[in-house]
């Protein structure tokens, strides 16, 4: 559960009750005080995840005092600085492990890496309003090996030789000395 943090306020992502309540936390950064637990999702039946994921693993990104959360497919959503819920979204993909992947912001956009068994995508909505504002499918080098086809990170933006910014998503699998993908 990474955290960011603005206006002396440590903010961070949460799940609680195996998945059931997905929350934002926030503390003050002086003393720790915690003055912030929002109920962001509420999920009758979580899905499963893998063992060292957790229902709540993507970072949240601040811009201009807003707190934008995302939770994979049980969704995304805007949240003030003082805790009041702007907007809610989602986006219908398969995940495999849980959620993974964590939002950027640029200009008016924010920006979501989808990757599921069944589709993988990203996507940028209007980050004031929540309206889809495009979506790609990703590519990927291996129609057969679904591992191959996972994401697990967040969008990035790459400068072009025209200076056109572009939003990015990669995935390179690599092996650990143990041989477990990394």
């Amino acid at each position: 559960m990474p955290s960011v943090y603005a206006n002396g306020i440590i903010w961070l992502t949460s799940a609680v009750d195996d998945g059931k309540s997905l929350r934002l936390l926030g503390y003050r950064l002086d003393d720790g005080q915690q003055v912030h637990d929002i109920e962001v999702f509420a999920n009758s039946e979580p899905k499963s995840i893998h063992k060292k994921n957790s229902h709540a693993s993507p970072t949240p990104v601040i811009d201009q005092g807003r707190i934008f959360v995302h939770f994979g497919t049980y969704g995304t959503a805007c949240v003030t600085t003082d805790g009041k819920i702007q907007w809610k979204t989602k986006f219908d993909y398969e995940p495999m492990h849980g959620p993974g992947g964590s939002p950027i912001v640029y200009q008016n956009l924010l920006i979501l890496a989808c990757d599921g068994t069944d589709v993988q995508f990203l996507v940028a909505v209007d980050k004031r309003t929540e309206k889809e504002v495009w979506r790609t499918k990703r590519t990927h080098a291996s129609e057969e090996r679904l591992s191959e086809r996972k994401c697990r990170q967040w969008p990035f933006l790459l400068r072009s030789d025209s200076a056109r910014r572009r939003a990015a998503s990669y995935f390179r699998r690599r092996r650990s000395r143990g041989g477990v993908p990394c």
